[in-house]
């Protein structure tokens, strides 16, 4: 299939259609359920959200619901040089009603290859799990959320000192607390990651006794929904959700940035598979209906970086391809808009998208972007404490980096994590 396949004029329409459908659900939404904090928990989402940033500028000149979403939106600092040009969401979330919030639940793991004697099923499912319970500490306000082990073990030991990213981490210490309950905008594919997500704040909320913690969510379904369908237990429960009125379906013919690397998804997943291994040897207390309960201490260690913070040899090109790509996207959202909203056909937007598609067309075909990865250690820049080993490092045919560590420096790690009150080795 050539880069004219992948990107045709078809696809790219349908992915501009399903980031105006958004910008026009997500704000009614908002305004019948009240939330104030709307989560991008995988790298799929992103090129989403950003437009249905650049799709409010159009709607917030006919839909009132939209120009007050638009107005009382804002995002994280770490996500603000991505958003569009034109855009006047806020770059930060300072004083704002709805916030939003990254949240790297990236679970496409391999650590089978890393050690063939694990589960990776089952580190997937443990991964999201964990992913949920640091995104629970953000109902907590910024003073207690520091008293979290789910939530230290990500801002101290993973940002902080795998990293050295103390700007990133204070970020997350310091953002709103969540009060009225939160959503997500997510991509699906076969619907394992949507389901093990969901699921895992279903858990969550029983848990803890907190309806609150049981999310909406705005999914954009790849190929029609076909394969989707063609997985029961996975549709019937988003199906569940959907009825219910707690999840809307986006179906189009092809999310053609779907696990392509920060070429086109403008974000870089990286995962530490040897600290995931040797966290399943701690615990922790948790509090559960009330009681101190002991209770494995998984830590899914890992985290993002987005395109333009990217430090390897490549690291302009992933943000020029991104910059690239999006300009595509907007323009394709400006000439559906104009076709469909304004009723004007011929336009000279849609005459900018199809420029602009044969460009970027072109230029996928020359550097052969599909192929573009990240598997370079030098990419995160990490902390000079934790050097990986470069022999070891891998990537998945998704593009999420496996940094491995020695056995000396996963237990420098592990160190961090038995310094976090109430985390211990388990007992016997």
């Amino acid at each position: 299939m050539t880069m004219d396949d992948i990107f045709s004029e078809e696809n790219m329409m349908a992915y501009a259609g399903a980031c105006i459908d958004l910008a026009v659900s997500i704000p009614e939404r908002q305004k019948i359920t009240g939330f104030d904090t709307l989560i991008i928990p995988s790298r799929g989402a992103l090129p989403f959200f950003l437009g249905v940033a650049h799709a409010l500028e159009d709607l917030s000149l006919f839909g009132f619901d939209q120009k007050n979403f638009r107005d009382n939106l804002g995002v994280q600092p770490v996500l603000a040089p991505l958003l569009p040009e034109d855009s006047q969401i806020s770059p930060n979330v300072d004083g704002k009603k709805i916030r939003v919030l990254l949240a790297p639940f990236t679970a496409d793991l391999n650590i089978e290859r890393f050690d063939p004697t694990t589960d990776n099923t089952d580190y997937t499912t443990r991964t999201r799990d964990y992913w949920a319970k640091v995104t629970a500490a953000f109902f907590q306000p910024p003073q207690s959320r520091r008293k979290d082990p789910y939530f230290t073990s990500f801002v101290d030991t993973v940002l902080r000192g795998i990293e050295g990213r103390d700007e990133v981490a204070s970020g997350y210490e310091v953002f709103p607390e969540i009060q009225k309950g939160f959503s997500m905008v997510d991509t699906v594919i076969s619907g394992r990651a949507a389901n093990d997500i969901l699921r895992s704040f279903d858990k969550l909320s029983e848990v803890r006794q907190d309806p609150r913690l049981r999310p909406t969510a705005f999914l954009v379904v790849d190929n029609g929904g076909s394969k989707l369908r063609s997985k029961p237990h996975f549709f019937a429960y988003l199906n569940q959700r959907k009825v219910g009125g707690e999840v809307e379906l986006f179906e189009i013919p092809r999310i053609v940035s779907e696990d392509e690397g920060a070429s086109l998804l403008g974000i870089s997943a990286v995962v530490y598979p040897s600290v995931m291994r040797a966290s399943k040897a701690l615990e922790v207390t948790a509090v559960e209906k009330g009681k101190n309960v002991r209770g494995e201490f998984f830590v899914g260690a890992g985290s993002w970086y987005l395109a333009p913070n990217l430090r390897s040899a490549n690291s302009n090109d992933y943000d020029k391809n991104f910059n690239w790509f999006m300009d595509v996207v907007y323009k394709a959202i400006d000439a559906k808009f104009a076709a469909e909203y304004e009723g004007v056909a011929g336009s000279d937007e849609m005459m900018q998208f199809r420029k602009a598609r044969a460009d970027f067309v072109g230029h996928a075909e020359r550097i052969k972007i599909l192929s573009l990865h990240e598997q370079d250690a030098s990419a995160p820049n990490l902390s000079s404490k934790y050097k990986p080993e470069p022999q070891g490092v891998y990537e998945t045919h998704s593009h999420v980096l496996h940094i491995p560590f020695s056995d000396r420096t996963t237990g420098a790690i592990v160190k961090d994590l038995l310094s976090i009150p109430g985390v211990s080795y388990k007992r016997g």
